[in-house]
């Protein structure tokens, strides 16, 4: 009985690993089976190592079998989760489709085959560019696509950046952003009119190669970028940042910001403008089409800072409709949002640790990642969640015994409820398992004490089911 109720408990935390992982298509059964078996695992444990989170011996090869079988691959282990986002995102109008890029260091790992360079020549690893669903409310929904590459330790850093500037896009690094933006199309076909799908991409995706893509998209996708660099408006005959600031202000904005430090978020006020602009086509670089561009080019000015605080001013290019200050303070929302993403490459690099995977090559490092991906997306979606729609009942996310093991625990002199808590409370009381302090002067836990949490989680559910009447 005992064996039963610890099978049935481990079967019940893995349930949404196989809504969200199965049935991947490998040819094998047997692979699609030990995906969802890894998912729950390094869900459990998301810090720890392979033989960590899958408990023994045997369940560590078969880990590292599956890591370094060539029918493994990446977009397979992607392909059912983003089913999943599909029908996570039809609940929503809006949803935000974030693509950046990162490093994933493994310097300190010195044998691995197949890594390439990443900011100079002593630091080794691979590049990972993802698109990141959120709603408006920084929820994050899952991935819609990814990009993993390696850069070639032989021709990086040695051409001629003049030169680098000739070639097409399709050439350089920065196609990254146009293999985004074809994601965000395909998802937009694929999930209707119904939801408007809004593309946003840092400063760095400001190329007009791809503004050009997004503006002239069948789709009808949403684009919004924060511009890079000031330029001639080829119509007005004037610089494009001059001209948006001369502009009347159109209202204020009050919201929060991250802090510069990273700890916390700041009170703040924008002044915002917006303008109708026209972007030209780069004379320095092969372009097709040439033709101008038209814009909405929204300003969003922080009229005062903290001494230790820089300034905070974006200029937004984008082709949604901006004829008010609602709609331009929206847009300044929108692209606030995009900081969702940030989050994510910070649970994926601390939270589950995906810079310690121990793998010998470059290929099987990259599965882990793509695992460790959707792990770091179910921490922040589970963290978000508790404050977007606290009211909630906590059984959306959490089984029967776990919530109950969850409040057995933390209250062990007084009965249980009897009703489900609120998801809030539960995300609370489940960070504190942590570490997190629940002081009253302390805001909403983080993904990083939600993921230790779920740790624990794991065995004080399943003991709960053990020894409970």
């Amino acid at each position: 009985m005992t064996r039963a109720a610890s099978e049935q408990a481990l079967a019940e935390w893995r349930d949404w690993a196989k809504r969200e992982l199965g049935g991947a298509d490998f040819g094998d059964s047997r692979l699609s089976q030990r995906l969802v078996q890894l998912l729950e695992s390094f869900f459990s444990c998301p810090q720890g190592q392979i033989t960590q989170s899958t408990g023994t011996w045997p369940a560590a090869k078969a880990a590292y079998r599956f890591f370094s079988n060539d029918k493994v691959l990446p977009e397979k282990i992607l392909s059912p989760h983003r089913r999943s986002v599909i029908e996570r995102a039809r609940e929503y109008q809006v949803v935000l489709a974030a693509g950046d890029t990162t490093m994933i260091d493994f310097t300190p790992h010195t044998c691995v085959e197949g890594l390439g360079p990443l900011a100079d020549m002593c630091h080794h690893g691979l590049m990972y560019h993802p698109t990141l669903l959120l709603t408006p409310d920084r929820v994050a929904l899952g991935l819609l696509d990814q990009e993993i590459w390696v850069r070639d330790i032989d021709t990086h850093g040695q051409r001629d950046p003049e030169e680098i500037k000739k070639l097409p896009i399709e050439e350089k690094e920065s196609r990254k952003w146009l293999r985004s933006l074809e994601a965000t199309e395909r998802f937009q076909q694929e999930i209707g009119s119904a939801t408007q799908v809004i593309s946003i991409f840092d400063r760095e995706g400001d190329i007009f190669e791809v503004l050009t893509r997004a503006c002239s998209s069948s789709a009808g996708i949403g684009f919004i970028v924060r511009a890079r660099g000031d330029r001639v408006d080829p119509e007005a005959e004037e610089m494009v940042f001059e001209m948006i600031h001369r502009q009347r202000e159109a209202g204020r904005l009050e919201t929060t910001v991250p802090c510069k430090n990273g700890k916390g978020v700041r009170k703040t006020v924008f002044s915002i403008r917006y303008a109708t602009v026209t972007i030209g086509a780069p004379h320095n670089r092969p372009v097709t089409p040439k033709t101008p561009i038209r814009l909405q080019a929204v300003e969003v000015y922080e009229e005062e800072s903290p001494e230790d605080e820089e300034r905070i001013c974006w200029k937004l290019f984008t082709n949604l409709p901006v004829a008010s200050f609602a709609d331009a303070a929206l847009v300044t929302s929108y692209y606030a949002a995009r900081w969702g993403i940030e989050v994510f490459f910070r649970v994926l690099k601390s939270g589950c640790r995906t810079e310690a995977r121990q793998l010998r090559k470059a290929d099987r490092l990259i599965r882990a990642l793509t695992l460790d991906a959707i792990v770091a997306w179910r921490i922040c979606y589970l963290t978000m969640l508790g404050r977007t729609v606290p009211d909630l009942p906590c059984t959306a996310v959490l089984a029967e015994h776990e919530w109950r093991g969850l409040w057995t625990f933390a209250y062990r002199d007084q009965p249980l409820p009897k009703q489900p808590p609120r998801l809030q409370d539960a995300i609370r009381v489940l960070a504190c398992l942590g570490g997190f302090l629940a002081r009253a002067q302390d805001k909403e836990p983080g993904q990083t004490t939600v993921g230790r949490g779920l740790y624990a989680l794991l065995f004080i559910g399943t003991m709960y089911q053990i020894l409970s009447p």
